[in-house]
């Protein structure tokens, strides 16, 4: 079994659109960019108006608690999109942290969003309240009144979330509760490389972020394996007679092979061959760097 991943120049799928649910919260005001700055992991202040781009909210000690997505909609107004069930936890760190600064921060408020491939021309045509960047690297989402009846109204048929999961897997976008737990660090999920400035100021959980990076060393990273088959969700993963790990995401790729995330101990590196339920699996070498 060779470490290559199947379809290793998987992109999204023109075409793909796949219905999600997420939650947005805003922050407003003439400290909005410097108050985010502050907290977040990349660096907002450098948003164009209209764009947008992937961020992390850490606690103190560097610890990965929130996927965040940030879009700039105007100098001092910005949205914030987390996933489902992250809004009230996301609106209480941001009051916490709030103190002097001259902002308002409203929500969270539930949406339905479509994700579709970032660069698809035959995307769905559609009247999108917002467009942000997409976790996985070469999506966008798309914030819809309602996803259901916007894909009717354009004649199409929704894409399967297993798609989507296949294309996380690839590139090696975790999801927290699925592919990991609160108490990983940024580079333990490869995220530094996907939602992470080194050259802006400090943010909350910074030291760490940057102690590790620095020394270069985690004694668990985020593994990508190719399975023999369909393996069920938080099956054990050992090396040796070793426990190792645990599976996460698990899905089909394109080609028909099956995959999975997992949060492996540094023993279990490129190519290890390991045993997942009981069955053979192998550690896969990671995708290019993301977009």
């Amino acid at each position: 079994m060779s470490s290559a991943r199947p379809d290793a120049g998987l992109a999204p799928r023109a075409g793909l659109a796949v219905p999600q649910r997420a939650e947005l919260l805003w922050v407003e005001g003439e400290d909005a960019a410097s108050f985010l700055n502050g907290l977040l992991t990349n660096d907002v202040g450098e948003l164009a108006e209209g764009d947008s781009q992937r961020s992390l909210l850490l606690d103190s000690k560097g610890r990965v608690r929130t996927l965040v997505r940030v879009r700039r909609d105007a100098p001092s107004v910005y949205s914030l999109m987390v996933q489902p069930g992250d809004g009230d936890r996301m609106l209480d760190d941001l009051e916490r942290y709030h103190f002097s600064e001259a902002i308002e921060i409203l929500g969270p408020e539930p949406v339905d969003t479509l994700v579709v491939a970032g660069d698809d021309p035959g995307s769905p045509d559609v009247p999108a309240e917002l467009d942000v960047v997409g976790w996985p690297p070469g999506t966008r989402e798309l914030v819809v009144s309602d996803a259901a009846a916007t894909l009717a109204g354009a004649g199409r048929e929704p894409s399967p979330p297993a798609e989507l999961d296949a294309l996380r897997i690839h590139t090696l976008t975790p999801m927290p509760g699925r592919d990991f737990e609160e108490s990983a660090l940024v580079q333990e999920l490869g995220l530094e490389h996907l939602a992470v400035s080194f050259a802006k100021g400090c943010y909350l959980g910074q030291e760490t972020v940057a102690r590790v990076e620095h020394r270069g060393k985690v004694n668990r990273r985020l593994r990508a394996l190719l399975l023999e088959g369909p393996t069920p969700e938080r099956a054990p993963v050992s090396l040796e007679g070793g426990e190792v790990g645990a599976l996460g995401t698990v899905a089909r790729t394109g080609s028909g092979e099956w995959m999975a995330l997992a949060v492996l101990r540094s023993a279990a590196d490129v190519g290890a061959e390991v045993s997942v339920d009981g069955a053979p699996a192998r550690v896969m070498a990671p995708p290019p760097d993301p977009d």
